[in-house]
Order: C-alpha cells, then sequence, then structure tokens
C-alpha cells in the first residue's frame, strides 16, 4: 500500500529544531495530527500555525487539528510579526512612556508616566 508523507518547513524560523513527525509516513486516509511548533522561533515574530505556501499570512492546519492524508503535503511555518510601538507620546501636555510591544493581536503595555 502506498504511504504519505508529512514534512514540515522551519520557513524564517531563527532558533530550534524543525518539528518532525514521528508517525509519517502514514497510509491513505489515515488520520494526521498537526504537531505545533516545539522549540521554533523567530525574532520579532509570533507562531500562528501551518500553511502549504511559505508565504501564506494564514495558516491553514493549526496546531493539534486533524486531517486525512492523501498526498505528500510540506507544512511551512506561519509566522506573524510583533509590531514595536514608539516609545514615548505626548498627551495633555505630558510626556508618557510607553513599553509596548504587539504580539499577535494582543498589546502588552507597560505605562510609565
Amino acid at each position: 500500500m502506498t504511504k504519505f508523507s508529512v514534512t514540515y518547513n522551519r520557513n524564517g524560523a531563527t532558533s530550534g529544531a524543525t518539528p518532525v513527525d514521528p508517525g509519517s509516513p502514514y497510509f491513505i486516509n489515515s488520520s494526521v495530527t498537526v504537531l505545533g511548533q516545539g522549540s521554533l522561533g523567530r525574532i520579532d515574530h509570533v507562531f500562528k500555525g501551518w500553511a502549504v505556501t511559505p508565504d501564506a499570512a494564514v495558516p491553514q492546519y493549526l496546531p493539534d487539528s486533524t486531517f486525512a492524508i492523501t498526498e505528500n503535503i510540506l507544512l511551512f511555518a506561519v509566522w506573524e510579526e510583533n509590531i514595536i510601538l514608539p516609545d514615548t507620546y505626548h498627551y495633555n501636555e505630558h510626556l508618557i512612556s510607553v513599553a509596548s510591544v504587539v504580539i499577535g493581536k494582543e498589546v502588552l503595555w507597560d505605562l510609565k508616566y
């Protein structure tokens, strides 16, 4: 019987090991559980999931989701860039120092007056 492989690509990761599916290769129509990022990391980026193209902005496969395999598949890590916001603002004649980082869609603030 034919078997199909799941391969993961780090797609710009700057640290960590590329995940390796211990169950691969699989028989056709077998259920595959998508791996997480493991130790992969990328400076100033957040891991979002996996896609079949290296330039995808939105993941097609999320960690721990499953799919039935019907062909060899190469999954590329999808990264979203952290946005560093300006560190000082003028508000009502006061200078406000802000340390903030947008991680995905979550904003972390540390305000100092």
